[in-house]
């Protein structure tokens, strides 16, 4: 099964029959493939439609975006956790999702007045009032004194460091960090200023670094230029002496790396009235909720390809596709069709021809472990292969369902598919345990497992969900003697 996510302006070519065969298409794929594409939607395209939603005439309009959202998903819903700094599966109600969002979309990320009626409302106008007093009187710990001797690139942080070049301190730091975040939002000219200042900085040419596939490298050279102790990875890090789980999380640091490719101009885009930086950032979050899938589609070609340098620095297991690219991909894929001749067929090959390299850092008593690439996935899940060889002739071949750590996560609806996927390959599982059930899915603990078994020739299959849910594998292991005792002592 593939996660395919769509960028919002996919969702909506999906809407009405199109004119262009290729939304048309694409929804009729997605329609007559649900048992091997799963479709997720996440909270950045909710975001995406709370654009329009203070003007009451377009209600009737969101509310069949959301519909058609719920519909191609099938509510399958990606969460982000910001305290475990990790993805999550779901299902929910596009609308629900929507609903609470409209409560909290207009306000700004600091405000002394808000703060101090919440603080009121719950009885605790004396906390916050010493909250914010505490922070008043909290130096930043930053010198700004420089900026009015020097002129360059200094003259745009003097525009927006106001208050705090008057009062150096935290309080006043976070209002000017507020207006600066509410103008960087509605005026694209300050985005400009920003990505022309960091440019003509480290010397960089757009034209130049977007012909590069692999732009990185060509960064690192002109930043260690400009300072020897910048790279693209420091300068992509927010240090903090506080333990502030945001600001050093992943999500963070992947929407820093992503804004640091655009503003050294590769494949930039351009904000104007309409394309505010607004939907630039909703742009960079949709890249790393796609982290999680095996593709990315949109028609936005500049997104395209910095999503792709992202995935293959983080080695993501995802590939940023237009429509059209996909529709080619993966109809090579879902017109496989699977026997266990071929599925046979498909792990002697890789064995034979896919050797990625010997793995020396699992130390397994008594075996040596290879890894190994299938040239695609083997029936549609499995994107890594392992072998166990032992000393005692015991063989174990492993199948592995894995994209990135980003994404170690499983849907009920993918355990669901592959288990009927072998139950046609293979037959009834021999403990005979049937259909999967939600409840089972849903109540099992970090130390169970959900399994089922097959004998297949001279291997003993067993297909496992490992009990935090991450992913599944598929070990089949040699029916020697040696493992015959093994099982024994077990």
């Amino acid at each position: 099964m593939y996660r395919v996510y769509l960028d919002w302006n996919v969702f909506a070519s999906l809407k009405d029959k199109s004119e262009n065969q290729v939304p048309n298409e694409l929804r009729l794929l997605l329609e007559k493939n649900k048992n091997n594409l799963l479709v997720p939607f996440t909270s950045v395209h909710i975001q995406d439609l709370l654009k329009g939603s203070d003007d009451p005439k377009n209600l009737p309009l969101i509310l069949r975006d959301l519909d058609l959202i719920n519909s191609i998903t099938e509510k399958h819903y990606i969460e982000y956790d910001i305290e475990a700094d990790r993805l999550y599966p779901k299902i929910a109600d596009s609308n629900l999702i929507f609903e609470n969002a409209q409560e909290i979309k207009n306000e700004p990320l600091f405000d002394p007045e808000s703060l101090l009626e919440s603080m009121s409302e719950i009885g605790f106008t004396e906390m916050g009032e010493s909250m914010i007093e505490l922070w008043r009187r909290t130096p930043t710990g930053i010198d700004f004194s420089n900026l009015d001797k020097q002129a360059g690139s200094n003259e745009f942080f003097r525009n927006f460091l106001k208050l705090t070049r008057q009062e150096n301190n935290m309080l006043c730091l976070m209002l000017d960090l507020t207006d600066f975040y509410s103008d960087i939002k509605s005026n694209p000219e300050v985005y400009k200023s920003l990505s022309k200042l960091f440019r003509d900085m480290i010397k960089i040419d757009p034209k130049v670094i977007s012909n590069n596939r692999d732009p990185i490298p060509e960064i690192n050279k002109l930043l260690k230029a400009f300072n020897p102790e910048l790279d693209f990875d420091t300068l992509g890090t927010i240090k903090s002496k506080e333990d502030n789980k945001y600001l050093s999380s992943s999500m963070i640091q992947f929407a820093i790396e992503f804004g640091n490719l655009d503003l050294a101009g590769y494949h930039p885009d351009k904000l104007t009235e309409k394309n505010t930086y607004s939907n630039y950032t909703n742009d960079v979050h949709h890249v790393y909720y796609a982290s999680s899938c095996n593709y990315f589609i949109s028609n936005e070609s500049k997104l395209i390809e910095k999503a792709n340098v992202m995935y293959r620095k983080y080695g993501i297991d995802c590939i940023a596709l237009k429509p059209q690219e996909f529709l080619r991909d993966i109809n090579n894929q879902l017109n496989v069709e699977y026997t266990v001749d071929s599925f046979i067929l498909s792990i002697n090959d890789t064995i034979e021809n896919r050797l990625r390299k010997e793995i020396l850092d699992h130390n397994i008593e008594g075996a040596t472990i290879y890894l190994y690439d299938p040239v695609t996935r083997i029936l549609g899940y499995f994107n890594y292969l392992y072998t166990l060889d032992y000393t005692d002739d015991r063989r174990t071949i492993v199948l592995n369902s894995d994209i990135h750590q980003y994404s170690r996560f499983s849907f009920f609806t993918e355990w669901k598919s592959i288990i009927y996927k072998l139950y046609s390959l293979l037959g009834p599982d021999i403990y005979n345990l049937g259909e999967p059930k939600i409840e089972d899915y849903l109540n099992f603990q970090d130390a169970d497992k959900l399994e089922r078994a097959w004998v297949l020739d001279n291997y003993f299959c067993i297909l496992t969900l490992e009990g935090n849910k991450t992913h599944f594998r598929l070990e089949m292991n040699k029916l020697t003697e040696a493992f015959m005792e093994s099982l024994k002592e077990e």
